[in-house]
Parts: structure tokens; C-alpha cells; sequence
């Protein structure tokens, strides 16, 4: 008597792995966009929140608060060592209470906030010389320009920009912006 037998043979489960196969080699790119998507929408929320942030302290605290990127060998700022702004915002930034207004943090600047480098396939650009923002003690800054975010490739058209207004609001740019130099 025979009888039956419950299971896959070889050949359905090769069948099965082929198709498993076939359907993720075509989901990854589309995966890939919208990781690359996520990634820009982070980043310039962050910076929005951030310059935000900056406005409000500057505000409250009745003194200037500066936001700049940090250099490549910047270290925390501690110990009275003076340390000035970079020009490239993809290596992070710092916010601190910028007391002499000098651009650097000094042995009796607080800094507020740090954000870390983005991601490293990733790219930044800032208007022509946007090397720092700087928030008056009623949240107006004269630095007015974009920062853009773009993934993976400087002409992605994925690519955000966030535009600082004199009056030190912001608001977001998503068409036209790139980081191309």
C-alpha cells in the first residue's frame, strides 16, 4: 500500500527559490529610492529643526547663537581652544551661544547642540558663503541662503533644499535644487 507523502521535492523548493529570487532582484531598486528618499527627508527636517532651535535660544536667551559646520580635525571645544567655523556643512555642525559674536566657540561659549556628518554617500552645498548662521539676540540672522541635501549623487533629482530667510524663518525647496558646485 502505498502512501502519501506530505512535502516539497527538490524540484518545487528550486522552483520557489528561483521566483524568490527573481521578485528581490526587482524590488531592490526601488527600495534603494526610497531609502535614498528617507534619508533627504531626515536630514533637512533635522536642519530645519535645528536652525529653529537656534532662533528660539537665540531669543530667549537675549544673545547671539551661531550655527556652523565643524572642521575636519574640530574637537569639542573644551579647554579654551578656539575653534571656527569650516565651510563644509556635510561634516555636521555645532550651535552654540556665540557671547563675542567671533564665529568660534571659546572657553565661555556654551554649545547648545551637535549634530554628526551625514551619511557619507550623501552631499551638501550651502549658498556662497553661507560658512555659518548667525541668529541675533530677536532671531534674525543676516546670513540668508539655501542649504541642499542630495542623496548619493550631487545632481539626484531626490535632492532638498532648505532656505533661510533674513528674518531667520525657514522653508523648504524641493524643485530646481542640486549640490552641484
Amino acid at each position: 500500500m502505498w502512501s502519501k507523502r506530505q512535502g516539497f521535492t527538490l524540484l518545487e523548493l528550486l522552483i520557489t527559490l528561483v521566483i524568490v529570487a527573481v521578485l528581490v532582484a526587482m524590488g531592490a531598486p526601488a527600495m534603494t529610492g526610497l531609502l535614498d528618499r528617507m534619508r533627504v527627508e531626515d536630514a533637512v527636517s533635522r536642519w530645519q529643526a535645528d536652525l529653529t532651535y537656534a532662533r528660539q535660544a537665540a531669543a530667549t536667551y537675549n544673545t547671539m547663537v551661531t550655527v556652523c559646520p565643524v572642521g575636519a580635525n574640530s574637537a569639542d571645544g573644551a579647554g579654551g581652544a578656539e575653534k571656527s567655523c569650516a565651510d563644509d556643512w556635510s561634516r555636521g555642525y555645532s550651535i552654540f551661544m556665540d557671547g563675542d559674536g567671533n564665529g568660534a566657540v571659546n572657553e565661555g561659549d556654551e554649545v547648545l547642540h551637535r549634530r554628526p556628518a551625514v551619511d557619507q554617500r550623501d552631499h551638501t552645498r550651502a549658498s556662497d558663503g553661507m560658512t555659518l548662521i548667525r541668529f541675533d539676540t530677536e532671531g534674525f540672522t543676516q546670513t540668508a541662503g539655501t542649504l541642499v541635501y542630495c542623496p548619493s549623487d550631487v545632481a539626484s533629482e531626490l535632492s532638498q533644499g532648505l532656505v533661510i530667510r533674513s528674518t531667520g524663518q525657514t522653508r523648504r525647496a524641493i524643485e530646481a535644487v542640486n549640490c552641484e558646485p
